[in-house]
């Protein structure tokens, strides 16, 4: 054998005992005496510093007219997955078309809600009647006040 092979041979005898090494370091408790073995890992909160009000499977498909902090309003179609609570302020998470990129809503910012089949309903009677939003979280500062007209449901987005 030359001097070559006895390096590729050497080479792959080294760096399998560290993939074995490092293997066995991640399954072991003795090494890392930090791992904790009582059972599955937790999931990660997906909404850290949130809390979930109520979850809806599947997901519920409407449009929305949003108030940016701009002032800009717009029809967006979104797929409601979540409606959660933090600092007095309700929020809807969802997945906003034509990409399902997920967003965060604030509800006090949603002008009003438009049914796929074009019905315009005012806020605080879809949060209370379709959402079903308990009563303690649906605090004045967290329910906007209807101030605008709606946008006509048949504008393009």
């Amino acid at each position: 054998m030359n001097a070559f092979g006895i390096e590729v041979l050497t080479f792959a005898v080294v760096f399998g005992a560290v993939l074995v090494a490092f293997a066995w370091g991640r399954n072991s408790t003795s090494s890392f005496g930090d791992r904790k073995t009582d059972g599955p890992a937790k999931p990660r909160d997906p909404h850290p510093g949130f809390q979930l009000i109520r979850q809806y499977s599947p997901p519920i498909y409407m449009r929305i007219e949003y108030r940016w902090p701009s002032g800009f309003s717009m029809l967006l179609n979104v797929r409601i997955l979540r409606v959660l609570h933090r600092r007095e302020r309700l929020y809807l998470f969802g997945l906003c078309d034509p990409n399902a990129k997920p967003k965060m809503f604030r509800v006090d910012r949603i002008v009003c809600f438009v049914t796929l089949d074009g019905e315009v309903v005012d806020t605080l009677p879809f949060l209370t009647d379709r959402l079903r939003i308990p009563r303690e979280f649906r605090s004045a500062p967290s329910i906007p006040k209807p101030s605008v007209t709606p946008a006509s449901p048949n504008s393009s987005l």
